[in-house]
């Protein structure tokens, strides 16, 4: 019983470490258009995640 419960105690730790060293997510991304008569603006924005 002792070694049931220290194998199942080594494998929680084990996957909680695994989530540490997870890649991070990509920085949003937004991008907007506007035409106003002959002219067109547009904003390609990417902030910090």
């Amino acid at each position: 019983m002792k070694k049931l419960l220290a194998a199942v105690c080594i494998s929680v730790s084990a996957f909680s470490f695994a989530q540490d060293y997870s890649v991070p997510a990509a920085s949003p991304r937004q991008k907007v258009e506007q035409q106003f008569s002959m002219s067109k603006i547009s904003i390609d924005y990417g902030r910090p995640g």
